[in-house]
């Protein structure tokens, strides 16, 4: 889970970069950036920004993970699948 958020992350700031004067200061940041660009929902860039700030504890607080928790969100891969499929559809532009 950690992996693939990073990676989200990493694809939103670099469009970010790309695309937009704006200098993301958080993680989660990047995703919302891309959603006021229109290129990913609104909707989605806040549950992927959830998906930061949770990726962020798997980093930095690992010790003190409920592995509980961590099962709930991996329901949130649909996210990352409607992230991909979004800039799947950005980049073929």
């Amino acid at each position: 889970m950690q992996l693939a958020v990073q990676s989200a992350i990493d694809v939103a700031l670099h469009i970010v970069a790309e695309a937009s004067a704006a200098t993301p200061e958080e993680y989660g940041a990047g995703f919302i950036e891309l959603g006021r660009l229109g290129i990913i929902a609104p909707d989605l860039a806040e549950r992927l920004r959830a998906a930061a700030g949770l990726r962020n504890v798997l980093v930095h607080a690992y010790l003190d993970v409920d592995p509980a928790r961590i099962w709930e969100h991996i329901e949130d891969v649909g996210d990352l699948r409607d992230f991909a499929a979004a800039i799947d559809a950005f980049v073929g532009t």
